[in-house]
């Protein structure tokens, strides 16, 4: 009974146990404040049809280090931007895909964590992302190999060597994605814009209890919408697919949880748990598109004629070099001639 008991409680305290080993007890330990988020500067909004008009489908998967594992500390803050968002978007601006040198030279989670995180004994107590994108700016983070986060020891802090090192991987900004205030889904639409430049992006999330649930070879998290959430977490957004309607995140429990440490998640379920959303780097990744002046010179008009049909993506077919492509299948519209639009339910 008391073992019951016990259980109950880490559940409760957003912990749980691997379904792999009963002892060892997996937490998240991201720490989330609504004035905190709304005091940073949010992504300027910029439009244009290079910015509205995204890819079908966006994957930073190949630019990604082995997933890490936090084990048993609450450092998901320190995975999700250093070891996560940081080496992705190091292995991205030297177009290297070569998982094993991506992973060697992938940053410390631990550099950021120990250094921001809440006090306590025994590397439980969690930390703001706001802190970790203030600390990274300043101080930047050193590598992993440098600073292993595999010690477990929470008050370990780095020497000079390491100081000196993360001062050379400041990131120059960061910003939150949308306001705190904007509906799921248009922080759906920012997120997947972002990816669309080729930047990670991490988020902070609710996290209910079949996240706990989740286990190895698991491709797809699909959380009940009547499961109360029960701790935040911290995670890197590396893709998404606007035909599968879902996007995938790379988490910190390492390589043998879910889908090889990743996990995909439904558009849905991703805007009803998704709470803060940042982006590193922020002036230089994003880049405002260039505005076409307005012609002082009338253009000419041409009358067109022919037929044309509606499509929606709907799915993906499979070429013979094994590249995929999307294919599209018909729409049935309803002209409304007198308003000159067009509508059809999806």
């Amino acid at each position: 009974m008391n073992r019951l008991l016990l259980l109950a409680g880490f559940l409760m305290t957003g912990i749980a146990v691997d379904p792999l080993c009963a002892q060892n007890i997996r937490q998240t330990g991201l720490l989330m404040s609504q004035d905190r988020y709304q005091q940073v500067e949010v992504l300027p909004l910029y439009s244009g049809r290079k910015y509205n008009e995204i890819p079908l489908r966006v994957n930073l998967r190949k630019y990604c280090p082995v997933p890490g594992d936090q084990q048993g500390t609450a450092t998901c803050v320190g995975w999700a931007v250093g070891y996560g968002a940081m080496s992705i978007m190091r292995a991205i601006a030297g177009d290297n895909t070569d998982r094993a040198a991506i992973t060697k030279e992938a940053h410390s989670a631990a550099f950021i964590y120990n250094q921001i995180r809440t006090p306590d004994e025994q590397c439980r107590s969690g930390a703001y992302l706001e802190d970790a994108l203030e600390f990274v700016a300043t101080y930047g983070d050193c590598l992993e190999q440098n600073f292993p986060s595999h010690d477990i020891d929470c008050t370990k802090m780095p020497g000079e060597m390491q100081h000196q090192e993360a001062v050379q991987f400041k990131i120059k900004d960061f910003a939150a994605v949308f306001s705190a205030d904007e509906s799921p889904k248009h922080k759906l639409s920012k997120v997947c814009k972002v990816l669309a430049t080729q930047t990670p992006v991490v988020v902070g999330l609710e996290v209910t209890p079949s996240f706990w649930e989740i286990l190895p070879g698991t491709k797809l998290w699909n959380p009940s919408g009547e499961e109360t959430p029960n701790g935040y977490h911290a995670m890197v957004v590396v893709g998404y697919d606007n035909v599968e309607k879902r996007v995938e995140l790379l988490n910190s429990f390492g390589p043998g949880w879910g889908q090889e440490g990743f996990i995909w998640m439904g558009y849905e379920d991703f805007e009803r748990l998704l709470r803060f959303a940042f982006v590193l780097n922020a002036a230089e990744s994003i880049a405002a598109p260039p505005q076409m002046a307005a012609s002082e010179t009338p253009l000419p008009t041409t009358a067109l004629a022919g037929e044309f049909v509606f499509r929606r993506p709907a799915g993906y077919l499979t070429l013979p070099g094994g590249e995929e492509t999307p294919f599209f299948e018909e729409v049935a519209v309803n002209a409304h001639s007198q308003e000159g639009l067009y509508g059809t339910q999806i």
